[in-house]
């Protein structure tokens, strides 16, 4: 063998063992790389925050403290603006219990806070019956102290049905009665419930039982609001009794 074919063999065999040499190291590296990369903790996924108690919370934020009644609103009609019950409101507002149909433009109404238990009537105990007219019986004789039509000075047919109530009744026990008729009636003469039958201002179940007030009990006013007032004294013994009732059972 010649000196020249024993170099290039010896240079092949180099070259060889050269390859062989980085394989090896290749693979030792990938084996450690993927020891090392078992070897490493997992990282948690970062708890997210529900996106419902997110939109609660900033509903909650948001949510006014209070309102300043304007012209032409009720309490019933801010309670259904901000989605509230009626008694809760007002529960919430004590200032408006005596007479709260009676609000008045630039007065706070409260919308959160304690809900306290509006005091009970001081009228007539007694369950309640199936429907709210099923108590309107005729008059009974009443001699209580509280206030009563002036028998003594009639008013004309034409008269004023508020304006007669007005002139029997003190300012307070007006109010309370005014609250009342309106929200039965709204005092309308010709009022009819279609459902019970219920008559006129004071919504009398019969209307025929205002005929104790007068004959033109159909369509006057005055006869209808005298009977009413008759009612509610003999009742509930006056018309605030009545109207703290109606506030706690939606009927009287």
């Amino acid at each position: 063998m010649s000196p020249t074919f024993g170099i290039l063999m010896h240079r092949k065999t180099v070259a060889l063992l050269s390859t062989l040499a980085l394989s090896s190291l290749a693979l030792t590296g990938t084996a450690n790389s993927a020891a090392h990369a078992s070897e490493m903790p997992r990282v948690q996924p970062e708890v997210q925050i529900s996106t419902t108690v997110e939109k609660q919370e900033k509903s909650e934020e948001q949510k006014p403290a209070s309102y300043i009644i304007k012209s032409g609103d009720t309490l019933t009609g801010i309670a259904d603006k901000h989605k509230q019950k009626y008694p809760d409101l007002l529960g919430r507002n004590k200032q408006f219990w005596a007479h709260p149909d009676l609000i008045h433009p630039g007065e706070k109404v409260h919308l959160t806070g304690t809900i306290h238990k509006v005091p009970a009537p001081t009228g007539h105990a007694g369950s309640a019956p199936a429907s709210r007219q099923q108590t309107r019986q005729a008059p009974r004789t009443s001699t209580s102290s509280h206030t009563q039509p002036k028998a003594s000075t009639p008013p004309p047919s034409s008269g004023s049905p508020r304006g007669y109530a007005r002139s029997v009744l003190s300012a307070t026990q007006f109010g309370c009665l005014d609250a009342l008729f309106t929200r039965e009636s709204g005092w309308n003469v010709y009022a009819t419930n279609p459902s019970s039958g219920a008559y006129g201002i004071p919504q009398a179940l019969p209307g025929s039982k205002m005929a104790s007030a007068g004959a033109d009990w159909r369509t006057n006013g005055v006869t209808q609001v005298k009977w009413g007032i008759q009612y509610v004294n003999s009742r509930y013994g006056s018309p605030c009794g009545a109207w703290n009732h109606f506030l706690h059972n939606n009927w009287y």
